[in-house]
């Protein structure tokens, strides 16, 4: 089926998405059919209750089954993508203080691949799991770290990965000092991550505006209603 429709909108897979949250194509296409048939069965089960109590028949309730499959079928896709950009934000992060451990590693004289798996070992998050995996099952396929961390970065688009492993495949394979080009990494990385959470906490305070407006208007109404009533009954 998925192949037949995979060009129609609401069909495609995010790929991308389900990888970086290690989602399988078949568990997001299941909760896809179960959200679409609960979602239109729901209505029928509630005119069937209506019907039973003598109030409508069974069918008037269910004509609101097929939109509300329709939107069954696509909240998987919106609740991916939300867990898709928090964790690929939270990647990013941890990516900002990955830099800074394999900088640390190569100033005491580790290895370039010995420095990635090494500063992939210090933590205990999803994140660091995952970047000890990759470099471990690429360790025993005789594939160089970089190549598998900038594999990983292209696979989940977290670009400031695929960075890291192309500064030290230059280190790896040509001898690079990539130290203090870590460092700056890491630092434009910190400040564009402090930006960015500066810029959500002043669109949540815009946000906030309108609601607050409203409760204050609301409040007012309450206050003047009765001064109001009794100017009309006098």
């Amino acid at each position: 089926m998925l192949r037949q429709v995979a060009g129609f909108p609401g069909f495609s897979i995010p790929e991308v998405d389900l990888r970086l949250i290690g989602m399988t194509v078949n568990r997001y296409m299941t909760l896809k059919a179960l959200f679409t048939a609960g979602f239109f069965l729901l209505p029928f089960i509630i005119g069937l209750l209506f019907q039973a109590m003598g109030l409508v028949a069974f069918y008037i309730p269910g004509l609101f089954g097929f939109p509300l499959a329709v939107l069954g079928w696509f909240i998987p896709n919106l609740t991916t993508k939300g867990e898709a950009e928090n964790a690929r934000a939270e990647f990013t992060r941890a990516v900002a203080v990955y830099l800074e451990l394999v900088a640390s590693e190569r100033t005491r004289g580790a290895a370039p691949s010995r420095a990635l798996e090494s500063a992939a070992s210090v933590g205990q998050s999803w994140v660091f799991l995952r970047l000890s995996q990759e470099l471990a099952q690429a360790r025993y396929a005789g594939i160089a770290a970089w190549d598998a961390l900038e594999r990983l970065g292209a696979e989940i688009d977290v670009p400031d990965l695929t960075e890291l492993a192309r500064r030290m495949r230059l280190s790896g394979e040509e001898g690079a000092s990539v130290y203090e080009t870590l460092r700056a990494q890491g630092k434009s990385l910190r400040n564009r991550l402090l930006n960015m959470q500066q810029t959500e906490a002043n669109k949540s305070t815009t946000r906030m505006v309108m609601p607050m407006a409203m409760t204050g208007l609301v409040f007012m109404l309450l206050l003047g209603t009765p001064f109001v009533l009794n100017l009309l009954f006098l």
